[in-house]
């Protein structure tokens, strides 16, 4: 149903620069290509261009409205009718879309999770949990949006405040409850999960991303606190449990910020929730599972130290929410690993591993975990994302080198970036002497049969870097690229000249 922009604008601080705030809007866009007749076309000043740029696109395509940021008036076409500015624009997209679709959030349980690495994989777990419990369950993530048991592509983590409070309407509508959703620090910096309530929030872990958007660490940081620290993300009631990694360096900062009910977990003795006489197996992970609501001894089909924490924050994030300790860990010994996420590629020629570590603490801790499995030479293969963060390409040429037997560098998503140049900045971080272990492929599907050709039966390949992704952005183009497609592919041509002598 229409709203009329007043309505639309309640709560938001506005100043009508022409026309009538009576004025029905029958959708919101931000994307002026994609703007309908009727619609509020909002101007998103952007990283990459400025949509105050396109308003005449916009009214072009039927905007009845425009709202733009204040300081941007002269862009203002003649020919609209009806305008309004804000002080921030993307503040005031996160309050109009709330409106416009009738708050949903506050009919949903919403368990948030942010940090640099592991979100995934603990808002999968988390869902995973729901699903056991019993209740109808939505999740929003980087692999997928799922409504029960129908799954969607993920255009981003966190979708744009329309797009999220959209998706989390039509949960609302279709009766869903519980909804596990991952909270991206560029989401809390540009406020797209502002008007979403968390009865649980979870801090996985902090270390060097995105600083090609947050250009330093205090910022990034900045970010991600904001979903412990506003209080504008607390449920009606007031009450929520903040899921906080004890053993990661920026735990106090957040422990700190925090304005829920603080839960602790980790492997440190400290933490309330933690595990104990742990297991790690090239099959399983097996630990005891000590809480304030009890202990269990459990065993994963999940691989490696790093999914013990996705465990006990996905299980501090659940017991919050009043979920039994039973239901909880019948749910994580049971749940397969999510798409991309230290995903086992079966061979008896070698060991392959697919994982989406592409940052410098994520590539050294999935080596880590490999080289605990592996029982021959360890070879990974990996680059760095173009048109992104260049600062921490020689971090992980160092790291890369440093710890396998055999490196392949290669490309990953060089977007508009000459692949070369970002391969020499990898190059950039690595010693003469570690040189003498490294291949430079740029093409990576000849990077990935290189490396499962050299590969021994003991050996174990690391494909980092894409994981569930199924693009290579090449320019401004997708093409299709799956590196599970192509290391299977690799490893039947294997089989099959080893067959062959």
């Amino acid at each position: 149903m229409p709203k009329s922009l007043q309505e639309l604008l309640r709560n938001v601080e506005y100043r009508l620069l022409k026309g009538n705030l009576q004025i029905p809007i029958s959708g919101l866009a931000y994307d002026s290509r994609k703007v309908q007749p009727g619609e509020l076309f909002v101007a998103l000043p952007g990283t990459q261009t400025d949509g105050h740029l396109f308003l005449e696109e916009a009214l072009r395509r039927g905007a009845s409205a425009v709202l733009i940021q204040a300081g941007r008036e002269l862009l203002l076409p003649a020919q609209a009718q009806t305008a309004v500015s804000v002080p921030e624009a993307y503040l005031a997209l996160a309050a109009i879309s709330v409106n416009f679709y009738d708050h949903p959030a506050l009919a949903l349980k919403l368990s948030g999770v942010t940090g640099t690495k592991g979100k995934s994989t603990t808002a999968y777990l988390i869902n995973s949990i729901h699903k056991a419990a019993g209740f109808r369950r939505g999740l929003v993530g980087t692999i997928a949006y799922e409504l029960m048991e129908e799954s969607r592509p993920a255009p981003h983590t966190t979708p744009e405040a329309p797009d999220l409070q959209a998706l989390l309407a039509e949960m609302r509508d279709r009766n869903i409850t519980h909804v596990a959703m991952e909270v991206s620090s560029h989401a809390l910096a540009q406020h797209r999960a502002d008007g979403c309530h968390f009865s649980a929030a979870v801090f996985t872990n902090l270390s060097r991303d995105h600083l090609d958007f947050h250009l330093t660490e205090e910022n990034y940081l900045a970010a991600k606190l904001r979903l412990f620290s506003d209080p504008g993300f607390l449920p009606p009631s007031g009450k929520r449990g903040d899921i906080i990694n004890a053993d990661d360096a920026a735990a106090e900062k957040v422990i700190a910020a925090a304005v829920g009910e603080v839960i602790t977990f980790g492997l440190d003795a400290k933490a309330q929730i933690r595990a104990e006489e742990l297991r790690l197996t090239p099959r399983e992970t097996a630990f005891t599972l000590q809480t304030p609501w009890g202990k269990e001894r459990l065993r994963l089909n999940l691989l490696g130290r790093f999914n013990i924490y996705n465990a006990l924050a996905a299980a501090g994030a659940a017991l919050a929410e009043g979920i039994s300790l039973g239901v909880v860990c019948s749910a994580l010994q049971t749940v397969e690993p999510p798409a991309g996420r230290f995903q086992h590629i079966p061979s008896e020629a070698c060991t392959v591993i697919v994982d989406y570590a592409h940052s410098p603490d994520s590539l050294e801790k999935v080596l880590l975990t490999a080289k605990d499995f592996c029982r021959g030479k360890l070879i990974v293969v990996f680059g760095c994302g173009g048109d992104r963060d260049n600062g921490k390409r020689p971090i992980m040429g160092r790291i890369g080198s440093e710890l396998a037997d055999l490196c392949v560098i290669t490309s990953d998503n060089p977007r508009t970036e000459d692949p070369d140049k970002i391969i020499a900045q990898i190059l950039d971080g690595i010693t003469p002497l570690n040189r003498t272990k490294c291949v430079v492929e740029p093409d990576r599907m000849k990077a990935i049969h290189l490396a499962i050709d050299k590969a021994q039966k003991n050996d174990l390949v690391l494909l980092a870097g894409k994981g569930h992704e199924t693009y290579q952005i090449l320019g401004t183009r997708r093409i299709h690229f799956d590196d599970r497609e192509i290391a299977q592919e690799a490893l039947k041509e294997k089989g099959a000249d080893h067959s062959r002598k």
